[in-house]
């Protein structure tokens, strides 16, 4: 959960470096928060696929 908000505070950090809050404007932010959350997802994912692996593996 910590990780998502992390991701979206880098984003808007990122967006703001690029003088760019045209950027965060030019598309809803739910575009950008479900992206976010997707990729979040996706890495919790694979570290629990990881894991389980792991698990099966020296059962």
């Amino acid at each position: 959960m910590g990780g998502r908000t992390f991701l979206l505070v880098k984003a808007e950090t990122i967006a703001a470096n690029l003088g760019g809050h045209w950027l965060w404007l030019t598309y809803p932010q739910n575009l950008w928060i479900t992206l976010f959350m997707k990729l979040g997802n996706q890495a919790v994912g694979r570290a629990n696929a990881g894991v389980q692996a792991l698990f099966k593996k020296y059962r």
